[in-house]
């Protein structure tokens, strides 16, 4: 009949829709398995008020109660065989709920599934809740931007060991970008969420060498753009991908595809950010880690660092006054470095 062949059409349409977020979840968890489930909304709740669900409280969160995912499948296979009507009437739900709660109950199980979830938490909060405690988040402002930090840098660490960079250079080399950052506000004006940029660019700047030696700002953009970082939203990766591009050889410019594509906002930090990092870059151009700190004094349109190393580093000192020069044009200031070695 036609009612079965909709029937049937909408079972193969949501069995591919599954599918699809199988894919998904797998891309995002880099082969991870989420470590709770959890799910909200009126089809759960529908779902955990259910006798025959045996839902539990969860003895860690208040107000939380778990779902094994085998109860579920055994109401699935309850619901399919009844009617409408005979769902409203037995569970008592009303005919919006009991109209949609199979396939609700599919999407759950499979995604516990897919999940290897032996079970689901059902915090029985609302999307207004979440809401209201996303605003409280934005409000403490600083140790919301503290936590998204940490979150970045986690990410960032995981997939420089992934592609077997060169750590202690990258550290060092964000280590010093920072603290040029830091000590140069009064030039680039920029706040905490830039500096979370420059420090995911410091910490990703040479990741391309996973492809090739040439050109690697370019594929260190690459991968930096088509990667999953926590934290960070595709644009913000974006401006992430455009700090490591120009941390070397060329500088920002509009004919290039990638920066042409960005806001003039964004155009603005990527060339700010990466002339910050060409200079901590050259600052540790042998990888030797050499460079313990650098002091920096504005004065008069010139900016004036010193930094204090275990050698003599003439290398590094060339090399900054090679790439100087984007700095320089972009906020307006000479730029002076003195080397001092420690005894």
């Amino acid at each position: 009949s036609s009612a079965e062949e909709d029937l049937r059409s909408a079972g193969q349409l949501l069995n591919e829709y599954m599918d699809l977020v199988g894919r998904k979840l797998a891309r995002r968890g880099n082969g991870k398995k989420a470590a709770l489930f959890i799910a909200t909304g009126g089809n759960i709740e529908a779902i955990a008020s259910i006798p025959e669900v045996q839902a539990e409280p969860h003895p860690d969160y208040p107000e939380t109660v778990r779902i094994k995912a085998a109860n579920l499948r055994r109401l699935m296979e309850e619901l399919s065989g009844m009617s409408l009507k005979s769902r409203m009437e037995r569970f008592g739900l009303r005919e919006d709920r009991a109209d949609v709660i199979l396939p609700a109950c599919y999407v759950y199980h499979r995604i516990a599934e897919l999940n290897g979830s032996e079970e689901i938490l059902v915090p029985r909060v609302s999307l207004k809740d979440g809401v209201v405690l996303e605003i409280l988040a934005k409000a403490k402002g600083a140790e919301h931007l503290l936590d998204l930090r940490e979150q970045v840098c986690v990410s960032c660490r995981e997939m420089a060991a992934r592609y077997k960079l060169d750590q202690k250079h990258a550290e060092k080399v964000t280590e010093l970008a920072l603290s040029l950052f830091d000590q140069t506000e009064a030039l680039h004006g920029l706040g905490r969420q830039e500096r979370i940029y420059l420090e995911a660019g410091g910490l990703l700047h040479d990741i391309g060498y996973f492809i090739s030696m040439q050109k690697h700002h370019k594929h260190s953009h690459y991968i930096i753009a088509n990667s999953e970082i926590e934290g960070l939203t595709s644009s913000e990766r974006q401006i992430v991908a455009g700090i490591a591009r120009y941390h070397r050889k060329a500088t920002p410019n509009a004919n290039h595809f990638e920066f042409a594509g960005l806001t003039k906002r964004e155009r603005e930090v990527v060339s700010a950010l990466s002339s910050i990092l060409r200079i901590a870059d050259a600052l540790d151009k042998e990888h030797s880690g050499a460079i313990r700190s650098i002091d920096c004094r504005l004065q008069d349109g010139s900016l004036a660092i010193r930094a204090a190393s275990k050698k003599t580093c003439r290398l590094e000192a060339l090399g900054v006054m090679k790439v100087a020069s984007m700095f320089c044009d972009r906020f307006g200031v000479d730029l002076k470095l003195t080397i001092e070695q420690e005894g």
